[in-house]
């Protein structure tokens, strides 16, 4: 699931290019909402995931990104490797401590797969 959103190109990899790209569509979506070009979102449509390995400075910003782009995003702490992140995902040796979906489409797979998983375990 998450290897099909990164080949689509909605997955973003690292906090900062993950704020910044939060940032960039709330601007977006506030100039359109109030041109009355589009209601303000109203249910979860972006996921940030993080991985083991961050700072408490680390972690508080992503809580105050949950506050500042709710409801449009849910964050989820995963009991992952940074490491093994950074290289399935982006091919890249460096570490990657947190993760974005930025559709609501793979963020709706993710949760589907998820939860098929816990099926599978019961």
């Amino acid at each position: 699931c998450l290897g099909a959103a990164r080949r689509s190109r909605h997955l973003i990899g690292g906090l900062e290019k993950a704020l910044l790209q939060l940032k960039n569509e709330r601007h977006g979506i506030e100039r359109l909402h109030q041109k009355g070009q589009t209601p303000m979102p109203h249910s979860v449509t972006r996921l940030l995931l993080i991985c083991n390995g961050g700072s408490e400075r680390f972690l508080r910003s992503a809580e105050r990104a949950a506050r500042e782009h709710s409801p449009m995003l849910a964050v989820m702490r995963l009991d992952l490797d940074p490491a093994l992140c950074g290289r399935n995902f982006f091919g890249a040796e460096n570490p990657v401590k947190a993760i974005l979906i930025d559709h609501k489409h793979w963020v709706d797979r993710f949760f589907e797969t998820w939860l098929e998983e816990f099926k599978v375990n019961d």
